[in-house]
């Protein structure tokens, strides 16, 4: 039995359900990271750190090839691109 602890997603927006897996955020006391747990393999791994991250709204493109989420650096919002995952 495999399991990837999803505990510190604020919620719904912070997942991502794929075929061959799930992207998720990772919340820690040093900031954010961009996982992804593996249905085959019953691996986790980290892709990439999310500086600024916020609220996340995570979103990943139909290829796989590139994840977007909100930055919320201030009252304003933007939106990242993170390639060549």
């Amino acid at each position: 039995e495999h399991a990837v602890d999803l505990d510190s997603a604020r919620g719904w927006t912070d997942i991502v359900v794929v075929e061959e897996g799930i992207y998720f955020v990772r919340r820690t006391p040093d900031g954010e990271t961009l996982g992804f747990y593996d249905f085959a393999t019953g691996d986790a791994e980290t892709l990439a750190d999310l500086p600024g991250a916020g609220n996340m709204n995570l979103a990943v493109t139909p290829d796989r090839e590139a994840v977007l989420f909100e930055s919320v650096a201030r009252e304003e919002s933007d939106v990242v691109l993170v390639r060549g995952i």
